[in-house]
C-alpha cells in the first residue's frame, strides 16, 4: 500500500480539514490524529435483520471503525430497512436521511444511466460459485473504480461511493410447480424479473417478464402470479421462499448480477474531518473480507442449504436452451455496446469490461489458487467443510491496492 493519501478521482473531493493519516497508519495514529475532533455519529442502515448474512459486513466494519477511532466515531445502526426500504435507499442517501447504507442504482436508473448501462454488460463471469463470483467480485470493482462518469453520476444525487459496486453471484430461474429445462417450457410463463438484463432474457426466451419489489414475491409466488423468479440465491432464505417454490434452474454461462452499493451520503462525507474520511476507507477493507466470507459465501450456503433441507430441485437448461442463451448473452452485449448511454463509446466499454473479468480470473485463478471445485447444488456442504479454512486477505489486499487506493481521501 501506498504511503502517503492519495486524491480521489471522483468529482468534489471535500472535508472539514484536519491532520491526514497515511495509508498503513496504526490504530494509535488514527486515535491520535482524531483527538481533538468532535464526536461524529453515523446513522448506517442495513436492509436486513440483525444476524443476516447481508448484516455482518456492516455490523463488523462500524466494531472496527469505532474501535481504530478510538470511540471517537459512532453508529447508530438500523436494520431491516426501517429507515427507508431498499428501492428509496438511493434518495435517503442523497438527501441525508441516512449517512451509510446499501442501495441498488437500478432502482434509480434515471439517476444512474451509467450503471444500470454498465449494469447490462454482467454476464461474463464464471458460472461456478468459487471463481465465478470472486472473479465478479473484482471485475465490478475493477469497473467502477475506472470509470469516472460512474462516480461523478453517484455524487451529482449526493451519494458519496464507498464500495460502490458488489454483487453475491449470478441470478439463476427459481420456480414453482414443473421444473424450467427447456424453450418450449419457458414460453409464455410469467418470470419475475430482478435487473434489466435479465428481463431482456426473459422476453427472448417468449416468457412475460413481471417487476415486483422484493417483499412482495412470497405472496406472488404462493399466489402464482408468476411461475418463476429470476433471483440470486441469497434472495431465496432472505424472503423465505423455500416454503413457495420448487427448484433451480442454473445457467450453465453466468446469467446476469444486480449491483449494490455499500455508500455515503456525500454531505455527511464532507462535514467530517479529513482523518476520519480516512479511517472511513482504510477500514473498508473489515468490510469487504466480511462481505465474501459471510455477505457472499455465507449467504449462498444458506440458501443451498435452505433449498436442499425444503426438497428443491436442482436443474440445467438442456443443450438446446443452454446454446440458445449463450448466444443470447453474447448478442445482448454487443447490442448494450451499440446503444451507449450519454455519448459512451459502447465498444470501448465492452473491451474494459471483458478486460476486468479476465484480469480478475486471473488473480482468483492463477495467483491466488482458487478453483472451480463445487456445483450449485452441494455448495453449502462445501461450505461448511471448508470455511475454517478459505482465507480471503490476500485477494482483499490485491483488490485494496488496485480499486480503493486510487480513491483514497
Amino acid at each position: 500500500m501506498a504511503t502517503a493519501a492519495c486524491q480521489s478521482s471522483g468529482s468534489g473531493e471535500e472535508s472539514a480539514g484536519g491532520p491526514s493519516v497515511a495509508a498503513g497508519a496504526s490504530q494509535e495514529d488514527y486515535i491520535e490524529a482524531l483527538a481533538d475532533a468532535e464526536p461524529i455519529e453515523i446513522v448506517l442502515q442495513m436492509p436486513t435483520p440483525p444476524d443476516n448474512p447481508f448484516t455482518t459486513p456492516g455490523d463488523e466494519y462500524a466494531k472496527a471503525v469505532e474501535q481504530w477511532s478510538g470511540g471517537k466515531i459512532t453508529f447508530d445502526v438500523s436494520y431491516s430497512g426501517a429507515i427507508a426500504a431498499l428501492p428509496e435507499m438511493g434518495k435517503a442517501l442523497g438527501d441525508g436521511l441516512v449517512d451509510m447504507g446499501i442501495h441498488r442504482p437500478e432502482y434509480m436508473q434515471d439517476s444512474f444511466p451509467v450503471a444500470t448501462y454498465f449494469g447490462k454488460y454482467l454476464s461474463i463471469h464464471e458460472a461456478d460459485p468459487i471463481v465465478g463470483n470472486l472473479q465478479l467480485f473484482g471485475a465490478l470493482g475493477q469497473i467502477w473504480s475506472d470509470t469516472d462518469a460512474l462516480w461523478e453520476e453517484a455524487e451529482e444525487v449526493g451519494i458519496r461511493p464507498l464500495v460502490p459496486a458488489t454483487a453475491t453471484g449470478s441470478a439463476a430461474m427459481l420456480c414453482r410447480g414443473e421444473p424450467l429445462t427447456s424453450l418450449a417450457a419457458a414460453k409464455g410463463i410469467s418470470i419475475r424479473s430482478q435487473t434489466p438484463a435479465g428481463a431482456a432474457l426473459i422476453d427472448h426466451l417468449g416468457a412475460s417478464a413481471v417487476s415486483l419489489p422484493q417483499n412482495e414475491l412470497y405472496e406472488a409466488a404462493q399466489r402464482g402470479v408468476v411461475d418463476c423468479m429470476e433471483a440470486s440465491f441469497g434472495l431465496l432464505s432472505t424472503a423465505g421462499l423455500a416454503d413457495v417454490t420448487d427448484g433451480w434452474t442454473v445457467d450453465p454461462t453466468a446469467g446476469p448480477a444486480p449491483v449494490t452499493g455499500f455508500d455515503m451520503s456525500l454531505d455527511k462525507w464532507e462535514s467530517l474531518p479529513l482523518a476520519a474520511q480516512q479511517l472511513l476507507w482504510d477500514r473498508l477493507d473489515v468490510y469487504l473480507e466480511s462481505y465474501l466470507m459471510v455477505g457472499q459465501w455465507g449467504s449462498n450456503a444458506l440458501a443451498v442449504e435452505d433449498s436442499n433441507e425444503a426438497g428443491l430441485a436442482w436443474e440445467d437448461w438442456d443443450a438446446e436452451a443452454a446454446a440458445d442463451i449463450e448466444g443470447f448473452w453474447e448478442q445482448y452485449r454487443e447490442s448494450v455496446a451499440d446503444e451507449a448511454v450519454d455519448g459512451r463509446d459502447g465498444e470501448a466499454d465492452l473491451v474494459e469490461v471483458e478486460a476486468a473479468h479476465e484480469k480478475w480470473l486471473g488473480i482468483v485463478r492463477d495467483d491466488l489458487g482458487f478453483e472451480a471445485e463445487v456445483g450449485w447444488g452441494d455448495f453449502d456442504s462445501w461450505y461448511a467443510a471448508h470455511e475454517d479454512a478459505i482465507d480471503f486477505k490476500p485477494l482483499i489486499e490485491v483488490y485494496v491496492d488496485e480499486i480503493l487506493m486510487p480513491h483514497r481521501p
